[in-house]
């Protein structure tokens, strides 16, 4: 998610010192990426994608897509227009109520009972989230081309 092995340092200085070694949860990854700049976030796309990543990873609950485009400065057709990239990667988890990182909010319910990406499950592979991310990229013919 960030665009160097720098800016992952940076966001985990955000977290406090701890003398046990324990995992890192993931409401501390949320918070901790969520110090970084727009910029620094998936750069491989245009800021605009930055932006929305990094206002998910800051918000408290779920955002409509309404809310999401006016807190990220982005249209509505924007966000749209990454959303088949970002659900292929699991990035974003999409409902009625709207649109949530995959990751946990700073709730001790989803401390508990932690939030996500499947891809991180034990039964997906990079390779099955690259498949995905790949089919929403390229046209059939040449997705499924050998060369």
């Amino acid at each position: 998610m960030t665009n160097s092995p720098y800016a992952t340092a940076r966001a985990l200085q955000q977290l406090a010192d701890e003398e046990k070694h324990r995992e890192l949860r993931p409401d501390e990854l949320r918070y901790a990426l969520g110090a970084l700049d727009p910029e620094q976030l998936l750069s491989g796309l245009p800021l605009t994608v930055g932006r929305i990543v990094q206002t998910l990873l800051t918000a408290k609950n779920r955002l409509s897509q309404r809310d999401l485009a006016d807190q990220a400065g982005v249209s509505t057709r924007t966000i749209r227009n990454y959303r088949n990239r970002f659900e292929a990667f699991d990035l974003i988890q999409i409902d009625e109520t709207g649109y949530r990182l995959a990751l946990s909010f700073q709730t001790t319910s989803e401390r508990r009972d932690p939030v996500g990406p499947p891809v991180l499950e034990v039964n997906q592979t990079l390779l099955d989230a690259a498949d995905a991310f790949l089919e929403t990229l390229l046209p059939p013919a040449r997705y499924s081309d050998p060369r």
